[in-house]
């Protein structure tokens, strides 16, 4: 019925030898048209009671599945959660992933939407994503213009009671249900170069720059083409087997013809950078603390936790025994103040650490480099442990410190500081005191290492017996005497 009525929507022959006479030879006005006709014969999963947003887990069923990999991406991309910027100015998120369509079985030839996304502005984006199999690279970008108009078409013809599911199910307030959709094309930029630099296929970027150009003037369907970083790679997260992208993709918008060159989201200060982060907690919380919460979404500030409820803000799988390993990784007395809010650096190092240990993957570190390029822990995971939160007390210090996570071999030790959304490490307190304060006679510091005060050392703090001094010089050949 639909590919009777919609053949060049529904054409599924697009192979590289001549793709740009292919393209070229599509009629846009007859295009246009088909656009039209499936948007009003569309299926409507509503008039039979069925929902589009059944409830996804962002858990694949099948690990690293060849034939599945397009399906497991959009998951990554889901499960990151983040609020993508577009080019231009605003945002963008994913809602969902595998929205079907289909209204009965009889509705042949329709399938589901990779990624059903939303602007800043409500407006709803249907992500057509391509992702190489090995030995194959994928459908032609024809073909995947061709299947984001169709899934636009019937997304078009049920943008009002789509618009109420996502208001209902998923507390989105701005929605736009009278806009035609936005068609995205999302591809590794690998997928986008084989295409471009296949010689059979001739130079089809401008014919298809051209198309989707008309395509958007007879609709009002706007068509974007966007590269994904190949360094944004599928990984299946420990043994939930989530899916997530090891590093996000970095997402362009279509610049006159599809290239594959990877365009980096603009460098933000550090308030952009925090607003952006307070965006990303907020949307979080809202969707998975909605009453454990103090107060409700302000700006400039991130979403803190009920007291009472603090454990939920350590990230644990459903596997309860593993759950209970991380949360132990720290006890209760052991947790900073501000443990509860969602910018704590100790509850997002406990979420890491603690579940790389539970896992028994300390081995994930491995990896991870240095800016100078050795390993950022060990070339080699084996015999290493780790604790959480070890206190040391060779220092004599008074509150004695806590390393974040100590990670210990026979031979060796790496003591990790962990830092969220802090601008700086602590410095000293001395040079901070005031007249007035207790110390400040005795203790009061200019921050020069020199004598002063009528003291003896350099150092207030090793004047008082505390012995960051004493190990200085071997850690980083500081002498203590000058």
């Amino acid at each position: 019925m639909y590919a009777a009525s919609c053949p060049i929507l529904f054409r599924d022959d697009w192979p590289a030898t001549g793709l740009e006479d292919s393209i070229a030879s599509i009629n846009a006005d007859a295009l246009a048209h088909e656009y039209k006709t499936l948007r009003k014969i569309a299926p409507r999963r509503r008039d039979v009671g069925k929902a589009y947003f059944v409830g996804h887990s962002g858990t694949p069923s099948s690990r690293g599945s060849s034939n599945r990999l397009e399906e497991h991406y959009a998951m990554a991309l889901w499960n990151l959660e983040r609020r993508w910027p577009r080019r231009g100015g605003g945002w963008q998120r994913f809602l969902d992933y595998q929205t079907p369509l289909q209204a009965k079985r009889a509705d042949h030839g329709i399938g589901k939407i990779d990624l059903l996304g939303i602007t800043d502005r409500g407006r709803s984006i249907v992500v057509e994503l391509k992702y190489p199999r090995i030995g194959s690279p994928s459908n032609a970008p024809a073909y995947a213009l061709m299947e984001g108009l169709r899934y636009a078409a019937m997304v078009e013809a049920n943008l009002q009671p789509m618009a109420i599911e996502v208001r209902r199910k998923l507390g989105v307030k701005q929605v736009d249900d009278k806009t035609p959709p936005i068609v995205q094309i999302l591809g590794p930029i690998s997928w986008w170069r084989y295409w471009l630099k296949t010689r059979a296929a001739g130079d089809w970027g401008p014919a298809f720059a051209r198309l989707a150009a008309a395509v958007e003037k007879r609709t009002g369907v706007t068509v974007e083409c966007l590269a994904a970083d190949d360094q944004a790679k599928l990984t299946l997260w420990l043994e939930r087997k989530t899916a997530l992208a090891q590093s996000p993709a970095d997402l362009s918008r279509r610049p006159s013809r599809p290239e594959p060159a990877r365009i980096r989201t603009p460098a933000m200060n550090e308030q952009q950078y925090h607003d952006l982060i307070f965006q990303t907690l907020w949307d979080w919380a809202e969707r998975h603390c909605a009453g454990l919460l103090y107060g409700s979404r302000r700006e400039g500030r991130p979403p803190v936790l009920q007291r009472e409820f603090a454990d939920r803000n350590v990230l644990v799988p459903p596997d309860g025994t593993r759950a209970d390993a991380i949360r132990a990784a720290i006890a209760p007395e052991q947790r900073h103040r501000w443990f509860h809010s969602l910018r704590s650096s100790q509850a997002l190092a406990q979420s890491v650490f603690g579940a790389a240990a539970a896992f028994e993957r300390l081995h994930v570190f491995e990896s991870i480099a240095a800016e100078c390029g050795r390993p950022a822990f060990f070339a080699d995971g084996g015999g290493w442990n780790l604790e959480m939160e070890y206190a040391v007390d060779t220092l004599n210090e008074k509150v004695p410190t806590g390393i974040d996570a100590l990670l210990s071999s026979p031979a060796r030790r790496v003591a990790v500081e962990c830092k969220f959304m802090e601008a700086e490490f602590g410095k000293c307190s001395r040079p901070n005191l005031q007249p007035g304060d207790f110390s400040y006679a005795r203790q009061r510091c200019d921050g020069n290492y020199r004598v002063q005060a009528g003291r003896r050392e350099r150092c207030s703090l090793t004047e008082i017996g505390i012995r960051y001094w004493r190990y200085l010089p071997r850690l980083f050949d500081w002498a203590a005497d000058r």
